[in-house]
């Protein structure tokens, strides 16, 4: 008998531990520093109207960490952080940014050279880049060249390829003349 009033007693301790964690914060009111790095963000309009919330853990005075799902102003049904993605065109689902445009809400670009960049290929990712754009011209400084180069077809102008004419000055088009000749007329 004994064994059973001990085990109907542990089992109400659980279900009164239960329920008051479960009762720890209700509609804003503390729970008396039970919790006290835990909160809720709420992004509101210019008139103060709520637009939306994520909950967060303070880590310092001045930083609350909330889940990465909070993005472009909703919270997001998964991570959704992709140059190419967004969680604002159906509010709380993240979506591919649309085929031909550029990454939106503050996103990276696609590429590292403004000349080069993609577009989103409306899958989610970065694509649509053009390799037949030209993003430096053919450059001589006495006999040093560097020669011209277009995109790489990954959004990015390709590392600059130098060098300087034998005996030679160096013409136009980065080109150098015959040794001890002259560039062409």
């Amino acid at each position: 008998m004994q064994k059973k009033v001990a085990a109907l007693g542990a089992a109400l301790l659980v279900m009164l531990a239960t329920a008051a964690a479960a009762l720890a914060i209700t509609n804003g009111t503390a729970d008396g520093n039970r919790h006290p790095y835990v909160g809720l963000m709420v992004a509101l309009d210019s008139d103060g109207v709520p637009l939306w919330r994520c909950s967060g853990s303070l880590l310092s005075p001045t930083v609350f960490l909330t889940a990465g799902h909070c993005v472009d102003g909703y919270c997001c049904n998964m991570p959704c952080n992709g140059n190419c993605q967004r969680c604002d065109a159906t509010p709380g689902t993240c979506t591919p940014t649309a085929n031909g445009t550029s990454p939106v809400n503050g996103r990276s670009p696609c590429g590292t050279d403004t000349r080069c960049y993609g577009t989103c290929d409306g899958n989610g990712s970065c694509g649509n880049f053009n390799n037949t754009v030209s993003c430096r011209n053919a450059q001589c400084s006495g006999s040093d060249y560097t020669k011209a180069a277009t995109c790489d077809g990954a959004g990015n102008c390709p590392p600059p390829v130098t060098g300087t004419c034998d005996s030679a000055p160096c013409c136009s088009g980065a080109i150098c003349a015959p040794p001890h000749g002259q560039c062409p007329g």
